[in-house]
């Protein structure tokens, strides 16, 4: 991963053959940031942030509508 993290959900997409994860724990400090890596790259990129920092959180995909949804959490 691009950025050190504990506590943090993951989900795998089969529409794009990547793993996604969401914010997170580092030593103390809650994140936002969201990384995707792409299994036929091997490659780790940042995208785009969520707007609440966080960890612990949960995560799910709906593939046929490339909807995601992170919930819960220590905000």
């Amino acid at each position: 991963m691009i950025n050190k993290r504990a506590f943090f959900p993951s989900i795998y997409s089969r529409l794009d053959h990547s793993i996604y994860v969401f914010g997170g724990n580092d030593q103390g400090r809650d994140l936002h940031e969201c990384e995707k890596f792409s299994l036929a790259e091997n490659i780790w990129r940042p995208i785009e942030p969520m707007k609440n920092f966080k960890n612990g959180a949960a995560a799910t995909i709906f593939d046929d509508h490339r909807l995601v949804f992170v919930f819960g959490g220590n905000v």
